[in-house]
């Protein structure tokens, strides 16, 4: 049982090394950057992520769907996006709110479920996510009946 749970330590361990190596790396790239970062950076953040760190499969979901050069690319992305996600990642929550609504990849286009990973990840504190609901409901946007009091709770997030 020792042995487990060392593993496990030093799993969790490595994981974080791996992701302060990346993102000390990709703190030098702009943000706009339509290239991937250097590989070791991407070896280093899917090391973390393969490993379970939460912010590292994020951070690789959308490196690989943004400026994934391969369809296989944008499609692992989404998947280490989708597992974030489902693991109270409120960023990653945001991008799966927009995939759904944009209909990328193999997920087609399902305002129901966008508006489902907006909900989350503005609950999570995700201000991107706040604002997209504040526009659906304050706007008519994603196909919802505009509501100003449902505007008005989503506002009051973004503005928290």
């Amino acid at each position: 049982m020792a042995d487990k749970t060392l593993v496990a330590k030093s799993d969790g361990l490595l994981a974080s090394v791996c992701f302060k190596v990346a993102s000390r790396a990709l703190d030098g790239i702009a943000n706009d950057s339509s290239e991937l970062p250097p590989k070791y950076c991407i070896k280093s953040l899917r090391l973390a992520a393969d490993r379970g760190h939460l912010r590292a499969m994020t951070q690789l979901g959308t490196l690989l769907l943004r400026h994934g050069a391969t369809r296989t690319d944008k499609r692992k992305g989404i998947e280490y996006l989708a597992c974030a996600a489902k693991r109270d990642s409120p960023d990653a929550q945001y991008e799966l709110g927009r995939i759904y609504e944009l209909g990328l990849e193999l997920y087609s286009k399902d305002t129901r479920l966008a508006l489902h990973w907006y909900a989350l990840a503005a609950e999570g504190g995700c201000k991107r996510a706040a604002r997209c609901l504040t526009d659906a409901y304050g706007k008519g946007r994603l196909g919802v009946m505009v509501s100003g009091e449902k505007a008005e709770r989503w506002r009051e997030l973004l503005e928290a």
